[in-house]
């Protein structure tokens, strides 16, 4: 998340130097803008973002695969459901980076995150339940003394 706020913090700080490169200074002479432009700081910040959606695809099929509650495979099916939406947006910011800046889209990719936050806590919790249940009836099974002939 703060990678998330310092893409759109940088991406915002852009569009002000563009802005204020259009207005001559006092003495009538235009200012240059220096550093990276807004299109480029945007799409540098969508393939960031692909590299974390990535992480939570990942994140999201291990948990399906690994813990067998219905909570973890609804939430897995969930959060995989939004992480293709993101890709999808993802690939629609990459498309014109001018159009939609990411000073402005940033906001979906940070409450994706939040999401993607309390669904890891959920899986954890779960995973931890599942060990503890896996443990518990483990421990159960008599152990008979069998003799091998």
């Amino acid at each position: 998340m703060p990678v998330i706020i310092y893409l759109m913090k940088l991406t915002d700080q852009a569009r002000y130097r563009e802005i204020m490169a259009s207005f001559p200074d006092p003495d009538g002479n235009y200012m240059h803008s220096s550093g990276d432009s807004i299109g480029a700081i945007t799409t540098k910040a969508a393939m960031i973002m692909l590299l974390f959606l990535s992480f939570f695809i990942y994140l999201n099929i291990v948990n399906i695969i690994r813990v067998k509650t219905s909570i973890t495979r609804s939430l897995g099916i969930l959060g995989l459901t939004l992480i293709i939406l993101g890709i999808l947006y993802d690939f629609l910011i990459l498309a014109s980076p001018r159009h939609i800046s990411f000073d402005e889209g940033g906001l979906v990719y940070f409450i994706g995150a939040v999401l993607m936050c309390v669904f890891s806590i959920v899986f954890l919790i779960q995973s931890y339940k599942s060990n503890q249940n896996k443990q518990k009836t483990d421990s159960e099974i008599l152990d008979d003394n069998f003799e091998v002939t």
